[in-house]
């Protein structure tokens, strides 16, 4: 993993069967449910 400027690059290794779509769409969604479980206030900003 490694950060540059406002994004970062990830080496992910799956099965076969998921595509990297597919892989993206469940880190993105593992992520925002983090972010908001530690930043509620992020929630509210959404609204």
């Amino acid at each position: 993993m490694g950060t540059d400027g406002d994004h970062i690059h990830i080496f992910i290794g799956t099965a076969p069967r998921y595509s990297p779509s597919r892989v993206m769409q469940i880190v993105k969604s593992i992520t925002v449910i983090d972010l908001l479980k530690s930043y509620p206030e992020i929630k509210k900003q959404m609204e």
